[in-house]
C-alpha cells in the first residue's frame, strides 16, 4: 500500500480511504479540549476564583482519561517502533477490532461508574452537583430518552454524510491538507454541540454544559474514536482491502502520542482538588493550542 495521496507529491500523507474516520474522530479530541479549556474561563468561581467541579463526574472521568491516554500512549510508541523496526506499517484489520474492543469498552465502564457515583450522592453537597433531571422539568421516560436517540441517530446519518462527501471532495479530489480539513469539519460538525453548551450555561445548567464540553473529551476519545476504529476494522476484515487499514504516517502517529500530553494535563489540573481556576484555564489553552498547531503543521 502507497504512503503518497494522489496529486499529493508528498510521500509521507494518508493514503485514500478508512483512515480518513480514525483521522477525524482524533482531530475531533483535540478542537474538543480546546473548547473545554476555553469554557473554562467562564465557568461561575466562587471567592477565591476557583470552580469545583462535580464530584461524580471528576472523579470518573479522570480514571476513564488516565486509561485513555495510557493506551494512546501504547499505541503511538508501538506505531513508531514497527515503522522504526521495519517490522509493521500498519494497523490491520484485527489489529484495529481489538483496539476498539478496549476503547468502547472502556467508555462503557466509564458510563456504568459515572451513573453509579451521581445515584450514590457522592459529592452531592458540592454547590455545582447535577441537579436531577426531573427538579429542572426535563422528561426522564425511557420513551422521552428514546425519541431523543432517534432523533439524533437519523439527523447524524444524514449530516454525517453530507460532511463526508465534502471531505471526499476537499481531500480526494482538491487535494487539501488532510489535518487542517478534518480539523474545520470536526469544528463545523460541532456547531450544534457549541449551542447547547452556550444555552444550557445561559439558564445556569452548568451540569449540561460541561457534560458537552467535558464529556466532548472523554466521549470522543473513547467512544467515538473506537467506533471508527471498528468500522475500519469490520471492513478491512470483510473485504481484505489494505484502504480500510491504519497506517504509521506521522500523521496518525503524532495523532495517538500527543492524546497523552493533552489528557495528561487536564487530569492533573482537576485531580489535585477538583478545582478550575483561570491559571488552569489559561495553562490548558495554552497548551492545547500548541498541540493543534503543531499538528496543523503536519
Amino acid at each position: 500500500m502507497t504512503n503518497a495521496t494522489a496529486g499529493s507529491g508528498r510521500p509521507d500523507r494518508l493514503p485514500r480511504g478508512g483512515a480518513r474516520a480514525d483521522v477525524d474522530a482524533a482531530i475531533t479530541l483535540f478542537n474538543n479540549g480546546l473548547a473545554f479549556s476555553i469554557y473554562s474561563y467562564f465557568l461561575p468561581k466562587d471567592q477565591k476564583g476557583r470552580f469545583l467541579m462535580p464530584e461524580s463526574l471528576a472523579k470518573a472521568g479522570n480514571e476513564v482519561l488516565i486509561a485513555g491516554s495510557g493506551i494512546a500512549l501504547i499505541v503511538g510508541l508501538v506505531m513508531i517502533g514497527g515503522r522504526a523496526g521495519g517490522v509493521k506499517q500498519s494497523f490491520d484489520g484485527l489489529d484495529l477490532i481489538i483496539l476498539a474492543i478496549v476503547f468502547i469498552g472502556i467508555y462503557a465502564y466509564y458510563q456504568w461508574a459515572s451513573i453509579k457515583y451521581y445515584a450514590e450522592g457522592y459529592g452531592a453537597d458540592s454547590p455545582n452537583h447535577p441537579p436531577d433531571p426531573d427538579r429542572l422539568g426535563h422528561d426522564t421516560s425511557w420513551r422521552a430518552i428514546g425519541t431523543a436517540a432517534l432523533i439524533g441517530l437519523v439527523t447524524s446519518y444524514f449530516g454525517g454524510d453530507a460532511i463526508g462527501a465534502f471531505a471526499d471532495t476537499a481531500i480526494n479530489h482538491l487535494h487539501w491538507p488532510t489535518i487542517p480539513t478534518s480539523a474545520a469539519l470536526a469544528f463545523f460538525a460541532g456547531i450544534s454541540e457549541f449551542v447547547v453548551v452556550y444555552q444550557a450555561h445561559r439558564r445556569g445548567e452548568i451540569g449540561i454544559a460541561l457534560s458537552n464540553t467535558f464529556g466532548g473529551i472523554t466521549q470522543v476519545q473513547t467512544l467515538l474514536l473506537g467506533f471508527a476504529l471498528l468500522v475500519m476494522g469490520v471492513l478491512a476484515v470483510s473485504t481484505g482491502s489494505a484502504v480500510y487499514t491504519l497506517p504509521f504516517t506521522v500523521q496518525t502517529t503524532m495523532l495517538m502520542v500527543l492524546q497523552f500530553p493533552m489528557l495528561y494535563v487536564l487530569v492533573n489540573i482537576i485531580e489535585e482538588d477538583h478545582t478550575l481556576n483561570n491559571l488552569d484555564a489559561v495553562a490548558m489553552t495554552g497548551v492545547y493550542v500548541l498541540l493543534l498547531y503543531f499538528l496543523l503543521r503536519f
